[in-house]
């Protein structure tokens, strides 16, 4: 977990470690703190920022009650009085450290940086306001201040002064220029003139200062420029030649789909200006796209399943038959997350796709043994003897298997919660699937050997008639020969 926060530019270092220390105080009397680290230097690899951090280790989840985001909720809570300092509280879920990405980010895109602004301020309240939302930011922060020097162009003509040399005359006079080259003991140091720091010091110093056009006449930079104190963008962000802000957001526990729509929804309801759009990312379209990816991996793991199966029968059929305990195992596997409030995500898509190769194993020892059996004992009873003998195997198998996946559906151990769903969709659709087979598959095998031997009847009929036929006709020929 971290703790991020966003500090008034000019806090000294001693405000910056007070604010801090406040943070701090409470993050301590969490139960579930391993160990906390802080960091209010301001220094990053790029530049000086103003942000000051922490990062909150927390004991792994089986030693704890809570999960990180209840923590970072309780933490967000209680700190959401505190005054000196904008705080964005964040936790690393398992979801987020697979894709490296905020649950739902909404893209606003268009020309003008102050529209977006306003567009994005719109947005998040209402989103802020989503009971399926955690917690909602936009990414827009405040630059740094800065002095703007506007040039009057006419003004400036009339002396002669270009933008160019106006800037140039002020960094020479407060940056300083280089005059020459001093050599001492053989040593080359370099000589740089600038004006007394006091012009640095006040714009009114500053207005003083003096440059010279192309006309050699000086004047000073008040009379050719205006003053204006703004902030510097801290970022500009583009994506095909447009601007664009982020709206981040945190999905109250893992019902990714729910939210994405409630946003859906408040977007298809918000009238953008010309110009204005969205494009929504994060884990919710990483999602999408990955269960896209996995929908297909289904698709031809049945399509592998059923074509192993037709190859071993040598009939399509009978491999029909063993399958049918798929889409019951499918059905087990999403009432099992219903049932204990856990949403689709990836492990438990990849759960589904393991069914597909468990839960044939109980209808091929049905059918194998009643395909060897018919013969010799009958279809009724080789279908009453495959339910008995096979019975105790069957259950014996998918109860180890259930068990099995006990300690995995639990979530027990480090990275357990990233794993859990997809021991609960295989426990579900497993149980499912094999109290189904028992019943299902002996009542459809059945049926379909009925119709199959009703039809070879039929044809044993058909070809009996033309075999009279055939003789009849003979006997016609033989008779109408002798005649």
């Amino acid at each position: 977990m971290s703790v991020d926060a966003e500090i008034p530019y000019g806090t000294s270092l001693a405000d910056k470690d007070a604010i801090m220390s406040q943070i701090e105080n409470y993050v301590l009397t969490l139960p579930e703190l391993e160990h906390v680290s802080m960091s209010t230097a301001g220094l990053s690899m790029m530049a000086m920022t103003r942000n000051a951090t922490m990062t909150i280790n927390l004991v792994d989840r089986g030693d704890r009650n809570r999960s990180s985001r209840e923590v970072a909720d309780d933490i967000r809570q209680h700190l959401s009085e505190m005054s000196g300092a904008k705080l964005t509280v964040s936790a690393d879920s398992s979801i987020t450290s697979m894709f490296g990405s905020n649950d739902i980010s909404l893209m606003i895109l268009g020309k003008d940086y102050a529209t977006l602004e306003v567009i994005g301020n719109q947005l998040l309240e209402r989103i802020n306001e989503l009971p399926e939302i955690a917690h909602a930011e936009l990414d827009v922060k405040e630059g740094n201040p800065e002095i703007r020097v506007v040039i009057d162009r006419n003004a400036a003509a009339h002396y002669g002064i270009t933008a160019y040399q106006m800037a140039n005359g002020l960094s020479s006079s407060l940056s300083g220029t280089k005059a020459t080259d001093v050599t001492i003991d053989g040593e080359e140091i370099e000589v740089n003139l600038s004006l007394r720091d006091d012009y640095a010091q006040s714009v009114e110093n500053m207005k003083q200062i003096v440059v010279t056009g192309s006309y050699g006449i000086p004047v000073s930079i008040g009379q050719i420029a205006s003053f204006e104190y703004d902030n510097a963008p801290s970022v500009i962000n583009r994506y095909n030649q447009q601007n664009y802000i982020t709206i981040n957001a945190e999905v109250v526990g893992s019902d990714l789909e729910g939210a994405s729509s409630a946003i859906e929804r408040i977007l298809s309801s918000y009238a953008f200006p010309d110009g204005y759009y969205h494009e929504m990312s994060g884990l919710a379209s990483e999602m999408m796209g990955a269960f896209g990816s996995l929908a297909k991996a289904l698709i031809v793991s049945i399509a592998l399943v059923f074509l192993l199966l037709a190859a071993q029968f040598e009939s399509p059929l009978m491999a029909i038959i063993v399958m049918m305990a798929v889409p019951f195992a499918m059905s087990g596997a999403f009432l099992a997350m219903f049932v204990t409030g856990v949403a689709l995500s990836m492990t438990s898509f990849l759960g589904l796709i393991m069914l597909v190769g468990i839960v044939v194993n109980n209808s091929i020892l049905l059918v194998e043994f009643i395909r060897h059996n018919e013969a010799a004992l009958g279809k009724t009873e080789a279908l009453v003897m495959a339910g008995k003998l096979r019975l105790r195997p069957i259950l014996m198998t998918s109860a180890t298997t259930c068990f099995g996946m006990i300690p995995l559906s639990l979530g027990i151990g480090e990275g357990g919660e990233m794993l859990a769903p997809m021991g609960i969709s295989i426990i579900g659709g497993l149980t499912a699937s094999t109290a189904i087979t028992l019943v299902l598959v002996p009542s459809i095998y059945s049926l379909i050997d009925e119709r199959k031997t009703r039809r070879e009847e039929r044809r044993a009929e058909k070809r009996l008639k033309v075999k009279e036929l055939e003789r009849q006709w003979a006997e016609a020929d033989r008779a109408a020969n002798k005649g």
